[in-house]
């Protein structure tokens, strides 16, 4: 079983008691007009949120109805939240999802990367 706890300004993740991850928090909560009600670690600290922000992002294809709009369905929405390795069944899916908006692979803005798990791709 996984399970987090609060460690200081880090949260634990363990299995079966056995530390998997340690995960330092730097972080803010204010008020409505800005105002600092509480702080943990440093909340100037600089980071990338990466994955983290993939579900928020596809939730602006929910609330715009993007996923109607488009023709995307679950499997589509699962891709838009998740992290891959660049396996062939998520690059075919992408492509296909790019089909569905009437974009090509060139329209896209952001860096690629070879595969985690080139292996993968082998049929």
């Amino acid at each position: 079983m996984t399970k987090p706890a609060r460690d200081g300004d880090f949260v634990v993740v363990d299995r079966n008691g056995i530390v998997e991850n340690r995960h330092e928090v730097h972080a803010a909560v204010l008020d409505c007009s800005g105002k600092v009600l509480y702080v943990l670690g440093n909340p100037s600290h600089l980071t990338l949120i990466r994955s983290a922000a993939k579900p928020v992002q596809a939730l602006a294809v929910l609330e715009t109805g993007a996923l109607e709009k488009y023709g995307f369905n679950d499997e589509d929405l699962a891709l838009m939240c998740a992290s891959h390795n660049g396996e062939e069944r998520h690059i075919s899916r992408a492509r296909g999802m790019l089909a569905k908006a009437q974009n090509k692979e060139g329209d896209l803005r952001c860096g690629g990367h070879a595969a985690i798990m080139p292996e993968m791709n082998k049929s």
